[in-house]
C-alpha cells in the first residue's frame, strides 16, 4: 500500500550528514574566541533587546503560560558567544523584564503564588543553561589545548625524524667520499675494485635513503621508482655517458617494506650488468620492464632487466656464483618470497627476471 509519502534517497540523506559536523565545529571555534568587553557588552544589549521585542509582539498571539520563551535561546546564545558573565546578564534583565511584563499579574513585581512558581522554574532552567554552556566552553577549550600540544608534539616528532634521514645521508655520503679517496691511494686493483664498488654501493643506498623518507612522497609508486634508481645507479658508476636505460613499466604501488629490498635487488642487477655485461665493450643498453599478473589480492610483480652485453659465462650458476652482488639479490629476493631467474637474451646478453608477491599495506601491516 502506497502512503504517498516520499522519503530522501540515501544520495540526498547522505550529501546533507557532512554540513552538521562543519556546523557544530564553526559553532566551537567561534565560542572559544576571546571577545573584547565592549563586544560582550554590545552583544548581552542586542540580544535581550531582540528577545524583549520578539515577546512583547508575540504577547497577543502566545496563550498564556509562555512568559519566557524568547529570553531562553537570548540566554544560551550570548553565553556561548558572548561568555558566561555576558549570559548571567542577559537572565538576570530577561527575568525581570518577564516579572514585570508577562507574568501575571503584569505591569508588577507583586509576589503571588503562581509568580513564584514560574520565576523558580525560569531561575532553574537559566542556571542550568548558563552552567553547561560553562561546561562546554570548559571541555572545548581543554580539546583545543590538547590538540594544540598534539600538533606541536607531532611538529617537533616530524621535524626530528626528517633531521635524522638527513643526517644518516650525509653520513653515508662521508663513508662513501672516505671510501673513494681510500680507493685512490691503493695500487692493488682488486682491492681498488673492491672499495669502489662498496662506494657505488654507498651511494646509492644514500639516494635510496633520501627518496624512502621524502616527506611530500607519501605512496612509492615502484615503476617511476626504479626508473629514477636506474639512473642514479649508473650515474653513481660514472657511465652514463656510454650506458643508456629504456624503461616499461606499470603503475605499481608497494609498502615501502618491499621498495627497500627491491630497490636494492635492481641496484645489484643494474650494477652486475654493467660491471660484467659491458666488461671491455663502449657502449651498451639495459632495458627495465615492471609487469603485474594475477588477480587483485594476491598479485605477482614481474621486474625483468635485460641488456645487451657479453652475456652469461660459460657453466653460469646463480646458486654457486661468488658475486657478492648477486648474492646480496638472491638473499633480498628470498626476504620477499619471490625469486630471480637468469636466461641468455636472444639478442644477445642476459635477461635477470625477479618475481614476488605484491603486498598492500593491509597485508603488510
Amino acid at each position: 500500500m502506497n502512503s504517498g509519502q516520499t522519503r530522501p534517497s540515501d544520495a540526498e540523506s547522505g550529501s546533507a550528514m557532512p554540513f552538521w559536523p562543519h556546523a557544530m565545529r564553526t559553532v566551537a571555534s567561534w565560542s572559544l574566541i576571546e571577545r573584547t568587553p565592549a563586544y560582550r557588552a554590545g552583544f548581552a544589549v542586542a540580544a535581550f533587546a531582540i528577545s524583549f521585542a520578539l515577546r512583547y509582539m508575540l504577547d497577543l498571539l502566545l496563550p498564556p503560560g509562555f512568559p519566557f520563551l524568547t529570553f531562553f535561546p537570548a540566554v544560551i546564545i550570548t553565553a556561548l558567544f558572548a561568555g558566561v558573565a555576558a549570559g548571567t546578564a542577559v537572565a538576570v534583565a530577561s527575568g525581570l523584564a518577564s516579572w514585570y511584563f508577562f507574568v501575571a499579574p503584569q505591569n508588577s513585581f507583586e509576589i503571588t503564588a503562581n509568580s513564584m512558581v514560574a520565576m523558580s522554574f525560569y531561575v532553574f532552567i537559566v542556571l542550568t543553561d548558563v552552567l553547561l554552556v560553562h561546561a562546554m566552553n570548559l571541555a572545548l577549550r581543554a580539546m583545543q589545548t590538547a590538540e594544540q600540544r598534539s600538533a606541536g608534539l607531532a611538529n617537533a616528532r616530524e621535524l626530528m625524524f626528517q633531521e635524522l634521514q638527513h643526517r644518516v645521508s650525509n653520513n653515508l655520503t662521508t663513508v662513501s667520499a672516505l671510501l673513494g679517496l681510500q680507493a685512490r691511494t691503493i695500487s692493488d686493483p682488486v682491492a681498488s675494485r673492491a672499495l669502489g664498488e662498496a662506494q657505488a654501493r654507498l651511494d646509492v643506498v644514500g639516494r635510496l635513503q633520501r627518496r624512502l623518507h621524502d616527506p611530500d612522497r607519501q605512496v612509492l609508486e615502484l615503476g617511476s621508482f626504479v626508473e629514477e634508481l636506474a639512473q642514479d645507479t649508473i650515474h653513481a658508476m660514472g657511465v652514463e655517458e656510454r650506458v643508456s636505460v629504456e624503461a616499461e613499466t606499470v603503475p605499481l604501488v608497494v609498502t615501502p617494506d618491499q621498495t627497500v629490498p627491491l630497490g636494492l635487488i635492481a641496484t645489484e642487477l643494474l650494477m652486475n650488468a654493467v660491471e660484467h655485461g659491458f666488461a671491455g665493450r663502449c657502449t651498451g643498453r639495459l632495458h627495465i620492464s615492471l609487469s603485474r599478473t594475477g588477480a587483485p589480492g594476491a598479485e605477482t610483480g614481474v621486474l625483468i632487466l635485460s641488456d645487451d652485453g657479453n652475456g652469461l659465462p660459460e657453466g653460469f650458476s646463480p646458486e654457486t656464483t661468488r658475486s657478492l652482488g648477486l648474492m646480496v639479490a638472491h638473499r633480498f629476493a628470498a626476504q620477499l618470497g619471490g625469486s630471480i631467474r637468469f636466461s641468455p637474451n636472444p639478442q644477445g646478453g642476459t635477461v635477470c627476471r625477479l618475481e614476488f608477491p605484491v603486498q598492500n599495506e593491509a597485508q603488510s601491516g
